[in-house]
């Protein structure tokens, strides 16, 4: 699990990188997107797709956000797994 955690956040700036995003930042960012965009509740892996990340970086995400979190989590299958917000 720390191994996975770890490759997973290779896609954010830690303390000592000069230049790149936080993942605080990319939270917010995928519930912009998830909110603003057509179509209804995205999937995670439409998110993962759109935003160049694996699955489980926007798992992270969805359940670091305080006003997301994801419909239909009785499947697995990040195809599945919708995006949902608290106030929709």
């Amino acid at each position: 699990m720390m191994s996975e955690t770890k490759e997973t956040m290779n896609f954010f700036m830690g303390p000592e990188d000069d230049a790149g995003i936080q993942f605080e930042d990319f939270v917010t960012a995928i519930a912009v997107w998830g909110w603003m965009r057509p179509g209804g509740q995205p999937t995670v892996r439409e998110a993962a797709d759109a935003f160049g990340v694996v699955d489980q970086v926007v798992l992270n995400a969805v359940k670091q956000h305080p006003w997301m979190f994801l419909a239909g989590e009785d499947s697995d299958d990040p195809t599945e797994l919708k995006i949902d917000f608290d106030g929709e």
